[in-house]
């Protein structure tokens, strides 16, 4: 019995982890490439409540701390569903009318009470019992690969935008300009040696320049993600 509810409570998991991640590769998709001023958005709270569900935070763990409450999960799951199917809507909306449309959906009543929800539940997590379970220390090389992958996708799509090439040697983007050249040489800080970090100080000095790069582009995902690289990182490597 206790085998066949292991592995129940490991499918739960899998399935809300999948779910999560699904729901903020589309809400990370329209809020880069649809909405115009997104900083202050529904769609970016919501992505950030989800970033600081128990699913995403395992992801940055060696040592889980894994949710027991299949209620929990549920209601995740139920949300996450909702907000999939309106950043599915939306981004249509956006392609097939225009981005009023599009960024309307997500200034509404619902939206409110979703982010609420999911805050609701991120603190509910600190307190229902977990398990904790032993992970995988290679990921660490595939986490801090995918979260270099979002984090230059605003960057490429400014540096790409017909705007700021027709207008690159003028004084008006000149502005523009030097934050992007910045921007793109502390990147590759990043990328560099990305897959030969043996020391906690390292990882942990690349997670605060990606943190404070996160800041300047205003990614979301990357805030949280390397803020947790951050706080887990004697997890992954040698503790110096």
């Amino acid at each position: 019995m206790k085998v066949v509810e292991n592995m129940k409570n490991k499918l739960y998991v899998v399935f809300t982890m999948s779910i999560v991640l699904l729901t903020l590769s589309v809400l990370f998709y329209f809020s880069t490439f649809c909405l115009q001023d997104n900083r202050l958005s529904g769609v970016n709270i919501c992505i950030a409540f989800l970033m600081l569900s128990n699913p995403i935070i395992n992801l940055f763990r060696v040592k889980e701390k894994v949710v027991k409450n299949i209620f929990y999960y549920i209601f995740l799951n139920l949300n996450c569903f909702y907000l999939l199917t309106k950043g599915i809507a939306s981004i249509i909306s956006f392609y097939l009318y225009n981005s009023n449309i599009a960024n309307n959906l997500f200034h509404n009543i619902d939206i409110v009470i979703m982010a609420g929800l999911l805050l609701l539940l991120s603190i509910f997590s600190f307190f229902i019992k977990k398990e904790e379970v032993e992970g995988n220390k290679n990921k660490l090389v595939v986490l801090y690969i995918g979260l270099l992958f979002f984090g230059i996708i605003p960057l490429f799509k400014e540096m790409f935008a017909v705007s700021f090439f027709t207008n690159l040697f003028s004084m008006s983007q000149l502005n523009m300009t030097v934050k992007l050249s910045l921007l793109l040489v502390v990147f590759l800080y990043l990328l560099n040696y990305a897959k030969s970090m043996y020391k906690a100080s390292e990882l942990r000095t690349k997670a605060c320049v990606f943190l404070i790069y996160s800041i300047f582009t205003f990614n979301i995902l990357t805030i949280f993600g390397s803020f947790y690289l951050f706080l887990y990182a004697e997890q992954f490597l040698i503790n110096d």
